[in-house]
């Protein structure tokens, strides 16, 4: 868990130097800064899985916005035997590099067809290593627990998330591309939440945590006079800033 937990703080830094380019003090500082947020998501309860989550998830968008296909596809494997959201992976490649002049259509689709095979095989696996144990398939709590949540939040409440929605989305057409349609993570993760979870536990949304936290600390560099730059990527995963592409 520990090992999860530090590989973390550096699967940040390396994503986050994928899409913006930042001093290296503040990529620290922020990398660090995504551990030191994690205490609130402990609440109601906790899973082994949970740090190694973060770990690889992070990882995969990494490798995902600088096109390293191989290490991706070697991530994505073991984020999906460790859980099954890492699916969400899939489907921001979709998003993203769907509406990407710049890749190679015969390349974009094999890449979709090997992360599905991919999740198949573990998925099919999984479910047939632990047939016998009991258990839904899926559960919904709409009606017995997230009702009664939205009905109780407070107006303290209420504003904590409208200021974290600001901190998400001031200025969001100066956001690299790729963060801003990582926003549809936290989106599908809330709908299945309100359905299907408890939309009140937060450890459900360790997979919105890197795409928040760099649509946040680009917005608090710019109160405290830091110079970021977006960064885009070509077929070959060469770097352009967002003044020349």
């Amino acid at each position: 868990l520990y090992g999860s937990l530090l590989g973390f703080v550096f699967a940040m830094r390396y994503f986050f130097r994928g899409v913006l380019l930042a001093p290296a003090w503040f990529a620290d500082g922020v990398s660090l800064a995504a551990v030191l947020v994690l205490p609130p998501f402990f609440k109601h309860y906790g899973y082994i899985y949970d740090f190694s989550l973060l770990l690889l998830f992070t990882a995969g968008l990494g490798f995902m916005v600088r096109r390293r296909w191989w290490p991706f596809l070697a991530v994505f494997l073991l984020g999906c035997i460790n859980k099954e959201t890492t699916i969400l992976l899939t489907m921001l490649f979709v998003i993203h590099f769907r509406a990407d002049d710049s890749m190679d259509r015969p390349v974009f689709w094999k890449l979709v067809a090997a992360q599905l095979a991919i999740f198949a095989v573990v998925k099919v696996a999984l479910s047939l290593a632990f047939r016998d144990n009991p258990g839904a398939f899926v559960e919904f709590h709409l009606i017995d627990h997230n009702l009664a949540v939205l009905k109780s939040y407070s107006l303290s409440t209420s504003i904590l998330w409208l200021g974290v929605g600001l901190l998400v989305f001031f200025r969001w057409s100066e956001k690299p591309e790729f963060l801003r349609r990582g926003i549809w993570i936290p989106v599908v993760l809330l709908v299945f939440s309100l359905f299907l979870g408890y939309i009140d536990e937060l450890r459900g949304y360790y997979e919105a945590l890197p795409v928040l936290l760099l649509l946040v600390a680009q917005n608090v560099a710019a109160v405290i006079g830091v110079e970021l730059t977006p960064l885009a990527r070509t077929t070959g995963g060469q770097v352009r800033t967002s003044a020349t592409a």
